[in-house]
């Protein structure tokens, strides 16, 4: 007791001769500032913790919206350790200094960014029980329940194995091995992946369209052995392009010379007969078939010629 009641009169003494510092009868201290009550301790103005090296903690108390913890030199400094992390972190805004073009140099593309995402393994775990809480401390029942949720289902990566896929996302804490990930540095991986898969889709896109026309131009051609048009031809039905089709639809046809009479009928898939189309043409010809004089659906069509059936096709009718 005497002890206390020493320090006591020591810090009221130190009071009088600094008025910086002040206790009041609650025991709370203010430092360059009047003890409040509500406060242990009540600071004015700049707080700084250091350990008499050059980095050191600052408090800044500029103002109400103004209060900033930076360190006394820039890029130095951490909050929480690999091995005494904070359960949760939030703020409104994130501001990455990486982004800052004035602070980069050796600037270049991330030409393999695809190759890196289809490498990556995504994984859905469960945290340890002893990384997520300590039971021994921890005895409340609803709070255990609650902790035991928020271990469960989560999703990431695992560290040492997108260390051999993108080592610049995973920092190894040498005094206690773990691996950590900055997912942040998987964002621009992702970007670059996606627009070199987009730039793949637009190119098989291309030779797709290119693919159609050819096989368009294929459609029209009169089939091997016809092209002379003679008493020893034989009529030919092509199948109609486009298709499916729910505007219009082309149907390509040869008749030789020596047919003489020859028609095109539609049915639907119960034999019903819904189109006739009668020929007066020989050689090469075609017909063009309108949406809006069917309903949406599923057909066959028949040329016949002489009245001989030379060929049946199914063409589609979407809405």
């Amino acid at each position: 007791m005497k002890k206390i009641i020493s320090i006591l009169i020591f810090i009221f003494l130190i009071a009088e001769t600094y008025p910086q510092i002040g206790m009041n009868a609650s025991g709370n201290v203010g430092l360059g500032s009047s003890p409040d009550g509500y406060n242990k301790l009540t600071v004015s103005k700049t707080v700084k913790i250091t350990n008499d090296s050059y980095a050191g903690l600052n408090i800044d108390l500029g103002g109400y919206y103004d209060l900033v913890l930076f360190p006394s030199l820039n890029n130095y400094c951490k909050i929480g350790k690999s091995d005494k992390a904070f359960k949760d972190i939030y703020a409104y805004t994130f501001h990455d200094l990486n982004s800052d073009s004035t602070q980069k140099e050796n600037i270049r593309d991330l030409e393999d960014a695809l190759d890196i995402i289809l490498n990556l393994r995504g994984i859905r775990f469960d945290l340890k029980k002893p990384v997520a809480y300590n039971d021994t401390i921890t005895k409340n029942p609803r709070m255990i329940e609650e902790l035991e949720k928020e271990r469960k289902n989560k999703i990431g990566f695992i560290g040492q194995e997108m260390i051999h896929v993108l080592p610049e996302a995973v920092y190894v804490d040498d005094s206690t091995g773990i691996y950590t990930i900055d997912y942040t540095r998987v964002i621009p991986v992702l970007v670059n992946a996606m627009q070199q898969q987009q730039a793949i889709i637009d190119k098989l896109n291309n030779e797709m369209e290119s693919l159609k026309s050819v096989m368009l131009v294929k459609s029209m051609e009169v089939p091997a052995g016809t092209e002379e048009i003679n008493e020893t031809g034989k009529p030919y039905l092509g199948q109609n392009v486009p298709n499916p089709f729910n505007v219009s639809t082309t149907i390509n046809f040869y008749i030789p010379k020596s047919n003489q009479k020859a028609a095109i009928y539609i049915y639907d898939l119960q034999g019903l007969q819904k189109k006739a189309y009668n020929i007066s043409t020989k050689g090469n010809s075609s017909i063009v078939i309108n949406g809006s004089e069917l309903w949406p659906g599923m057909y066959l069509y028949t040329l016949i010629a002489d009245g001989k059936e030379v060929d049946t096709k199914r063409m589609i009718l979407t809405d």
